[in-house]
């Protein structure tokens, strides 16, 4: 039989438990010591470095939201940039295609015209015509369009042409860039003529005889375009004129009416949308290039409203440049006359010094311009009703 004893619990008992407790408070304060050095100041340290962490980054995100505004900054000045290119371009498509671009090769005869206002007959053109008409009456034929018969049939009045401006490897009769394919003659100051001047782009191998290949090779060059250079830019130019062609009648606006037929609407774009105006005016094939769907015009859409377009009225004239040249005398000799540079520059290989200055009209500057000119360029505050 098992027997429970009580121990009984004295007051020396208790003292002796207090003494032990009471010594062991030092030593329990003593052991601080042997805590790693600045323990206490980690937590300082953490908050610094938190807090230059938390601004080197609120700063890199102020740089980055700076650089992205700057690239689009810049990305909207390239636009207008290239639209404005599209001006200048869309001038000289105006002034070439009054005159030339009509000789398909096929007769031989090399038709070009004579104005989109025909200078013959003052009728609306331009009429093609390698015969020159004469003064006989309206039924002499000009080629199939009448003296003083409208014939707009190559750019109707209320119709557009629309260009893409891509970049070929080597354009047709691509001529060099070479300022100076001459060196200069140092006893006389003006150039040698062993080159032609200006030199094809494809040089033909013998300068003084003309291989039949080699010029269709010029003639050609390389029709392949440019990857870099797609959906950068385009123009587009809609005729205006007194009345529409009847094929564009219905959707002619009336305010345009009050144009003569020299005078076009020019779209500049410088975006990915080819210089449709809408979806609905494309053809099934042309809807293919923006997405392979011919129902889907959600990038197209998406390609319109980031790219840049800019609106023009411009008319054309079929005046030239005149024969009178106010120059200074600044010629080394009295027998080269009165000239300068701007007349018969001496760095230009065709250029010949004679007396008789009807001769020596060979710049750029001197030639007359048979492209006719452009009139006027009137900036469009608003987009019109039709381009």
């Amino acid at each position: 039989m098992l027997s429970l004893q009580k121990r009984s619990t004295t007051n020396a008992d208790l003292m002796t438990h207090s003494r032990l407790l009471f010594t062991a408070i030092p030593k329990i304060a003593d052991a601080r010591h042997l805590l790693p050095s600045g323990h206490h100041r980690q937590g300082t340290i953490l908050i610094i470095v938190a807090g230059i962490s938390g601004l080197i980054a609120a700063l890199s995100v102020v740089f980055l939201t700076r650089m992205r505004s700057d690239v689009t900054e810049t990305a909207a000045i390239v636009q207008e940039a290239q639209a404005r290119l599209m001006l200048t371009a869309a001038c000289m498509y105006i002034q070439e295609s009054s005159r030339i671009g009509y000789d398909t090769g096929a007769t031989v005869d090399h038709p070009e015209a004579y104005g989109w206002i025909d200078v013959r007959d003052g009728a609306i053109g331009p009429k093609p015509s390698a015969i020159p008409v004469s003064n006989s009456g309206n039924t002499t034929a000009i080629n199939g369009a009448l003296f003083g018969a409208r014939n707009d049939n190559y750019f109707p009045v209320g119709s557009y042409r629309r260009c893409e401006m891509d970049v070929l490897e080597i354009p047709p009769f691509a001529i060099s860039l070479k300022a100076a394919p001459n060196a200069i003659d140092p006893m006389v100051g003006t150039p040698f003529l062993s080159k032609p001047d200006p030199v094809p782009l494809l040089a033909p191998r013998s300068p003084t005889s003309i291989d039949p290949i080699e010029f269709r090779a010029f003639e050609r060059g390389d029709p392949r375009v440019r990857s870099n250079s797609t959906g950068l830019a385009w123009f587009r130019l809609y005729r205006l004129g007194p009345t529409p062609h009847l094929d564009y009648a219905a959707n002619y606006p009336a305010g345009y009416k009050q144009y003569n037929a020299a005078t076009f609407i020019v779209t500049v774009g410088a975006g990915g949308s080819a210089g449709f105006r809408s979806w609905d005016e494309m053809k099934p094939e042309d809807r293919l290039r923006f997405g392979g769907s011919p129902t889907d015009s959600s990038i197209f859409n998406s390609l319109q409203s980031h790219e840049y377009k800019a609106w023009y009225l411009v008319e054309w004239s079929s005046a030239v440049a005149g024969q009178f040249h106010f120059n200074i005398d600044d010629r080394r000799e009295e027998i080269f006359d009165a000239d300068n540079e701007y007349y018969s520059p001496t760095s230009y290989s065709h250029f010949h010094h004679n007396v008789n200055r009807a001769s020596t009209d060979r710049s750029q500057g001197g030639g007359r311009n048979q492209g006719g000119t452009i009139r006027f360029i009137q900036r469009l505050i608003t987009e019109p009703q039709q381009w």
